[in-house]
């Protein structure tokens, strides 16, 4: 950070020096800080496309609530599952199993469905229905789930 500032501050000190040797003497007299230099600078900022959309027709709802409970093998990622015996040390470990079993099983077709949707190439309508798939598909096929 401290290498981002002084390299604003020569920049901009070199630039406001360099308008007439008169400016020298003035900053040897009154040096700005770097509060200053900073507001004095203009940045050019990008802007990214904003992807965080409120497009998800599920948001707070809970999407699964009338589906009945599925058996641990046969749980597909959406809905409860009953848990099952196992010899791990707490149930925590045994839902990340699960979580893992359906991150192994879906996050292929995810990522692939999540390229489509980036590709600012491809048409509209394309994009939108590779979101309809993705939002549909089970939320433990996601990378930061």
């Amino acid at each position: 950070m401290s290498g981002l500032i002084s390299g604003l501050m020569n920049n901009a000190l070199s630039s406001y020096c360099l308008n007439s040797v008169t400016s020298i003497s003035r900053m040897a007299m009154n040096p700005m800080n770097s509060i200053e230099v900073l507001g004095s600078l203009t940045q050019v900022r990008h802007r990214r496309a904003n992807y965080k959309e409120d497009r998800n027709p599920w948001r707070g709802t809970q999407r699964y609530a009338d589906k009945p409970i599925q058996k641990w093998w046969d749980w597909d990622g959406m809905g409860p599952y009953q848990y099952r015996a196992h010899y791990y040390p707490n149930n925590i470990t045994l839902r990340d199993v699960q979580r893992r079993r359906i991150f192994k099983k879906h996050h292929y077709h995810r990522s692939k469905l999540q390229d489509i949707f980036y590709n600012d190439i491809l048409p509209k309508e394309v994009q939108e229905k590779a979101m309809n798939e993705i939002i549909n598909m089970p939320f433990d096929s996601s990378v930061i789930r």
